[in-house]
């Protein structure tokens, strides 16, 4: 019996003496290579979660056990490829290179459901749909008249007119309209029996009141804008003279600058202005100079100087967009010129300073997160890494799911393209399953999209109603 307890204390010893360092092995991320040299290797691993969550994984063609979110651990070095399904979804697959101690995290998987359903929010036939951006609200059109047109609230699924019956605007023929993202005051130029008119609504309001601005339109602007906090003051530009409109007290005051090219709004209260000499002015809403950019630079004079007339846009305290009328884009940051021509317009993420930027063909990222140094050269279209360039004429663009995926308007179509590659520089609008084809609108109309509610609002090309598709679905739980 001594004897058996004596075998049985060796063998657990010996047990324990290979085991243990084989465990911490494992705990601190190596794994055994089954080479002619017969290493030990350290590994690594993919983190993997989906919007819907609950997918099956496949490592290799091979079923794993736990379904997404879930972190497939202990890889060797190399590429795996790995596919996601789940049932009423498209599937998802992509190769993914795997290094030694690193985490890949593709946390940002949105799966695209085999069939879209557009759900439908208005049976009258629709003309058009006008976005206002960064809001909840749009306008729908069913002809040219004030009282054909509608305001869709996105939040309270609500219809209202933009006029009463009785309205002595109703017969008001819409020639033109101005919008700014995140402002809810929409301004229309419109013709009456009486002549052009200008008139400005609030959409935020249940019964919106037109207020007619024709007075202080002595003279027809080039360019209108505002500040979303502040759309009782409206800066217009016209011969290179800006003027200042108080909406509250009714009152112009012309010539707040002179000789003027451009003119962007910062909040609270200050304006961005750029002059014929390619200076940059911040300027108070009362003309009072507060500081100016690039006196007497040559790189002013090259870039912003000449002919022409610039829009500004300033998208935070330190970075400005100017585009230019025949869509050259410029920016006051290293390498300065980001686009030499074509621009139809852009999107920026302030959270991850990130700006989407699309011509007639192309779409493209530039990322603000990384500053360049000071000294970097001027160089033609520097900066902007092109994602696609496939599109016939596309017409607007937006970031979806965290800046993950673009949603863009190609003539009629909506697609969704994947922009992510995840440290894969090949994966991107090539590979067939990076670009979706979502919905098909009428001629003449936009969408309206919403990445906090992730659903796409359009009107469907075959009989011109309002509808809208989930482009984020919401989560499932798994099954």
């Amino acid at each position: 019996m001594q004897r058996l307890r004596r075998f049985f204390f060796y063998l657990f010893a010996a047990t324990y003496a290979v085991s243990c360092p084989l465990i911490l092995l494992y705990a601190l991320g190596y794994a055994f290579k089954p080479t002619p040299q017969l290493q030990w290797v350290e590994t690594g691993l993919i983190h993997l979660e989906t919007v819907p969550s609950g997918a099956a994984v496949y490592l290799e063609g091979k079923r794993c056990e736990e379904m997404t979110p879930t972190a497939l651990k202990e890889l060797l070095p190399g590429e795996y490829r790995i596919r996601l399904e789940l049932e009423g979804y498209q599937p998802w697959e992509r190769s993914i290179w795997v290094e030694a101690k690193q985490a890949h995290r593709l946390d940002e998987i949105l799966l695209v459901p085999d069939r879209l359903e557009p759900e439908e929010l208005s049976s009258h036939r629709w003309e058009r749909l006008i976005p206002v951006p960064e809001t909840p609200y749009l306008l729908l059109t069913k002809g040219p008249l004030l009282k054909e047109a509608v305001v869709y609230d996105r939040q309270r699924r609500s219809l209202h007119p933009l006029v009463g019956r009785v309205s002595p605007w109703g017969d008001a023929a819409i020639l033109s309209h101005w919008v700014v993202p995140e402002s809810a005051w929409v301004l229309l130029q419109v013709r009456t029996t009486e002549g052009l008119r200008w008139i400005g609504f609030a959409l935020d309001e249940e019964a919106p009141e037109p207020k007619d601005l024709t007075p202080l339109f002595v003279h027809p602007p080039e360019e209108i804008t505002w500040s979303p906090r502040r759309p009782d003051r409206l800066f217009l530009l016209r011969e290179g003279s800006l003027d200042r409109l108080d909406l509250q007290e009714m009152s112009l005051y012309p010539q707040l600058a002179q000789r003027i090219r451009g003119c962007g709004v910062i909040d609270p209260g200050e304006l961005l202005l750029l002059t014929n000499q390619g200076r940059i002015h911040r300027i108070r809403h009362t003309g009072e100079l507060l500081e100016t950019f690039f006196e007497d630079s040559p790189l002013g004079r090259e870039l912003l100087g000449g002919e022409g007339r610039f829009s500004v846009h300033p998208l935070s305290g330190d970075l400005w967009l100017f585009l230019g009328k025949q869509g050259r884009l410029l920016t006051n940051r290293p390498p300065y010129q980001l686009v030499e021509e074509g621009v139809r317009g852009f999107q920026y993420d302030k959270r991850r300073q990130r700006l989407l930027v699309w011509t007639d063909r192309r779409l493209g990222m530039v990322d603000f997160s990384r500053r360049k140094a000071e000294e970097e050269p001027l160089e033609e279209e520097a900066g902007v890494r092109w994602v696609y360039e496939g599109g016939a004429r596309i017409r607007q663009a937006f970031w979806v799911y965290q800046g993950s995926h673009i949603l863009f308007q190609d003539r009629d179509l909506f697609l969704l393209l994947e922009v992510e590659t995840y440290g894969n520089p090949a994966l991107n609008w090539s590979v067939p399953q990076a670009l979706h084809r979502l919905a098909e609108a009428a001629g003449a109309s936009e969408g309206s999209y919403s990445d906090e509610e992730g659903t796409l609002l359009y009107l469907d090309r075959s009989q011109g109603r309002l509808v809208s598709i989930p482009v984020v679905p919401p989560p499932v739980a798994p099954a």
